[in-house]
This record gives C-alpha cells, sequence and structure tokens, in this order.
C-alpha cells in the first residue's frame, strides 16, 4: 500500500553547517556537560534550564546555588544553551570545534565532536547577572582546604551523617581546633573529624549550610572552601573554577 507524504518543498529549511568552525578543547564540552545538573530543573523557566556559554567560563544557576567553570570558548557574546541530551549524556567528548550563527534574531550553537556535529537554538532571553553573585575575594576571610583523603570520606559519610530538624542542614567548624562537622540535632553529639587545614583570623568559626551542595562541590573538584563573617554565600573554589551557595 502506498501512503501520501508531505512534499519536500513543504518542509522547514534544515540550516546550513558553516564552512569554518573554530577549534575547541574536550574541556568545554566537559564543563558544560558538569554545569548542567546545577540548571532549575523547572522548564518554564526557560534561561535558568540552561547554561550560559561565556568566553572565558560555563555558567548554571536554579537560583538556590550557582556554578561557573573555566574554560575557554570562541565567543565574542554570551550565549544561553539548553539543557540538551545530546550535551549531558557525553556524546559529545573530545576536541572539536564550534561556531555560532544568527539570523532573524535566531542564534544556533554548532558543535563538532569526533564524528559528531550537533546544533542547538539558544534560549532567548537575558541572563541574571552571576557575577554579584559571587562575593568579594576580600570578604572571603576564612579558608578551609580539604585533602584528597578527606574528600573521599566525606563525600560517602555526608549523606548518612546525622540530620537535625533542618533536612539536611550540617554544621561546619572551622578554628583552633581543627575542621570538623557537627550535626545541627538539638541534643546530638555526631561529629566527623577531618584533617582539613583552616586559615583565618577568626578563633572560632561556625557555619550551617545545606550539606548536598558541598557534596556538589566535591563532585566537581572543587575541594577548598571560603567563608566571610556574617550572612553572605559559602565559595568552594579550585582549579575548575567557583561555586557559590547560601
Amino acid at each position: 500500500r502506498v501512503f501520501p507524504s508531505t512534499p519536500a518543498d513543504e518542509w522547514p529549511v534544515f540550516p546550513a553547517c558553516p564552512q569554518e568552525l573554530t577549534p575547541v578543547k574536550a574541556v568545554l564540552f566537559a564543563a558544560i556537560r558538569d554545569a548542567m545538573p546545577s540548571a532549575s530543573r523547572d522548564m518554564t523557566r526557560r534561561v535558568l534550564h540552561s547554561v550560559l556559554l561565556c568566553r572565558d567560563s560555563v555558567v548554571a544557576t536554579d537560583a538556590r546555588h550557582l556554578v561557573r567553570l573555566d574554560c575557554a570558548a570562541p565567543l565574542e557574546d554570551p550565549v544561553i544553551v539548553p539543557v540538551t541530551k545530546p550535551l549531558a549524556s557525553g556524546l559529545l567528548k573530545d576536541d572539536g570545534a564550534m561556531a555560532v550563527t544568527g539570523k532573524d534574531g535566531v542564534l544556533l550553537v554548532h558543535f563538532e565532536s569526533g564524528a559528531w556535529r550537533y546544533m542547538v537554538k539558544s534560549v532567548e532571553g537575558c541572563y541574571p547577572n552571576y557575577r554579584q553573585v559571587i562575593p568579594d575575594g576580600d570578604r572571603l576571610v576564612m579558608k578551609v582546604r580539604f585533602t584528597d583523603a578527606d574528600v573521599e570520606s566525606l563525600t560517602k559519610a555526608l549523606p548518612a551523617f546525622e540530620k537535625g530538624d533542618d533536612l539536611d542542614g550540617v554544621a561546619l567548624y572551622a578554628g583552633a581546633k581543627g575542621v570538623r562537622f557537627l550535626t545541627t540535632k538539638p541534643g546530638g553529639t555526631a561529629m566527623l573529624e577531618t584533617q582539613a587545614a583552616c586559615e583565618g583570623p577568626q578563633e572560632h568559626s561556625v557555619v550551617v549550610f545545606d550539606r548536598s551542595f558541598l557534596l556538589r562541590a566535591f563532585e566537581l573538584g572543587l575541594n577548598e572552601l571560603r567563608f566571610g563573617v556574617g550572612h553572605m554565600g559559602m565559595v568552594p573554589t579550585g582549579s575548575r573554577g567557583t561555586m557559590v551557595y547560601m
């Protein structure tokens, strides 16, 4: 049986791939892939349900925490790329190339890696000014550097560590007596010792935050935690970039 089909000239014209793409390193694709879990999961917030590609970094936020991973991209202006399965799957994992083309106000981002070419339409909108969210380094007077052994043990221990009434909250003590994690459960005595080094002017500092954010920082390879005095963001840092959460 023969079924009628739509005439070929009625199909949308597939945008042509640019002849020349600028070479990029695989670290760019890894940064996009690793930043995506930090984007908002609310698909109605299209701008936040995306990642921002800048000339020197990849940024993602869900309005509760923010991740900025350092990498180079051949861009004149930032572009907002939606969270898609091809970008999150690891399909693009080798050194490759990219380009941005535009027509009638629509930007298309072209990626090439290994045997694959991928094109995605950028998200129209204005990404939040993430730079004003990152506290000034001069105000982050306390610094805690976790060893590789600390990261490995805390990654296993923190998810099961005793919880208080504030759900996933955990208290971090940093000061003259070392660096340790304390339970937030009223009357609780659970504690996790670490080998981490602490620097800063405060003899004793205690901060409380959601443990899942610190675990996310460890997952990204950020092993140094900086914070200040008073109500401001916690800033894990490392060779890959920066993260901010409250």
